[in-house]
């Protein structure tokens, strides 16, 4: 991740940053957690008792402090705060907090419960169901809530429904009351550069195809913006622009796969096994209901839009919508490669006649792209 050290810019500001008010924001231990039915939880983000954040999620942990006035930094700058009266900002969003809810669009909302659960609300106050797994604030304490709401808060910045709007996200201004003044606002979270974004996890595996196809002159097929990535180490937990991913799978399909779809299938299939060997919780052996879960709760990791969704799921089938928002040539490859992920993925968790098969295609005219998939499990 591009991350700079954090700046103390309290000098550049011509009026006092206001005296911290030490309790305003207590620390006290917690820990985000995501639980998918009959599995241990996962927690990607924790905050010890001096404040330190430890964000984990792909590639090597990244840290964070939180200070007693609700300000969260990350070596880049403030990621997020919650100002006295009830703002919450995020590097993208001003967002309203009512005691333990986080006020969303629609009349909406995110509600930590006493137990530390964190719940959807529609706008009649009624929770929304969630059979496919939960996230949880542990260690939250109602009468202290700020450290759970900014840990949620930071958690759901990594999410497609917050940090991004139609993948060009605007930057959001300083609230009213800002206690934060001293610390530069990160123009990005976790790394994430302004624009659709993917996971360093996928992108390496674009650039090292195309170093090691030294016969291409490559600058013809790439944009100069795109040359410099060839050239640096690829890190598995760093954003790199979309753009520049669609462009490299373009001249690879050219290049190396000659066009030819079902080469890129394959990929997509061996693809499956690289992710598992780093990451070895995305599958449950034996569950491939579960795998999906997981994937689903995970997804965001990978994208910083909504680039795949699983609408439906249950024992031997599911639905998996795709829209990479790519032209034809490189969102039907894409398809393929996913198509070929999700089969091996499947298989990977014990699944037995594992088929795929396309319901509807963004690249031959139709809205989005519909891939279903069907598996037994011995």
């Amino acid at each position: 991740m591009r991350l700079g050290l954090v700046l103390l810019l309290a000098a550049c500001h011509a009026s006092p940053v206001p005296t911290p008010t030490p309790d305003r924001c207590p620390i006290a231990p917690m820990a985000l957690a995501m639980t998918t039915p009959g599995r241990p939880p996962v927690r990607p983000l924790t905050l010890d008792a001096q404040g330190r954040v430890t964000v984990a999620i792909l590639g090597p942990p990244l840290y964070a402090k939180l200070d007693p006035r609700g300000c969260l930094v990350g070596p880049d700058g403030l990621w997020a705060e919650l100002t006295p009266d009830g703002k919450l900002w995020t590097a993208h969003e001003v967002i309203d907090v009512e005691g333990t809810t986080i006020k969303l669009a629609a009349g909406a909302g995110l509600r930590i419960g006493k137990d530390g659960a964190v719940e959807r609300i529609d706008n009649s106050g009624a929770v929304e169901p969630n059979s496919y797994g939960s996230i949880a604030v542990e260690g939250f304490r109602q009468d202290a809530p700020c450290g759970g709401l900014l840990l949620v808060a930071a958690f759901m910045s990594m999410m497609p429904s917050m940090a991004v709007s139609d993948g060009h996200p605007a930057r959001a201004p300083a609230p009213a009351g800002s206690l934060c003044a001293s610390y530069p606002r990160a123009g990005r979270f976790y790394g994430r550069a302004l624009g659709r974004n993917v996971q360093g996890v996928l992108f390496s595996d674009y650039v090292r195809w195309i170093r090691s196809h030294k016969g291409v002159d490559w600058s013809q097929e790439l944009a100069p913006e795109d040359l410099p990535y060839l050239e640096e180490k690829v890190v598995p937990g760093q954003w790199y622009p979309m753009a520049t991913f669609e462009r490299m799978g373009n001249a690879i399909l050219k290049h190396v796969a000659n066009n030819d779809l079902t080469a890129v299938h394959m990929w997509g299939r061996f693809s499956a096994d690289q992710l598992r060997a780093m990451h070895p919780m995305l599958v449950a052996e034996g569950d491939a209901v579960e795998t999906l879960s997981r994937f689903r709760v995970m997804r965001a990791t990978f994208f910083d839009f909504e680039a795949i969704e699983i609408p439906m799921l249950h024992d031997g089938q599911a639905h998996v919508v795709i829209r990479y928002h790519m032209g034809n040539p490189a969102e039907a490859a894409a398809s393929m490669q996913t198509m070929g992920f999700f089969e091996r993925q499947l298989e990977l968790a014990g699944a037995s006649d594992v088929g795929a098969r396309w319901i509807t295609r963004s690249w031959c005219g139709h809205d989005a792209t519909l891939l279903e998939l069907t598996w037994k499990m011995v």
